[in-house]
């Protein structure tokens, strides 16, 4: 991977500038990985009960 296969970022203008830096694709797959892993960590304690 080099710095060329990077999509820079869309930028919108007026105040505040505001940068899209990830998908909304993206954005769904990190919280749903995110919650699955807090989930199997919870249900992992249940086997030091």
């Amino acid at each position: 991977m080099t710095a060329h296969d990077v999509e820079p970022g869309k930028v919108h203008p007026g105040k505040p500038v505001t940068v899209d830096r990830y998908t909304v694709g993206a954005r769904i797959n990190h919280w749903i990985t995110a919650a699955s892993l807090i989930l199997l960590a919870l249900s992992g304690l249940a086997l030091f009960h």
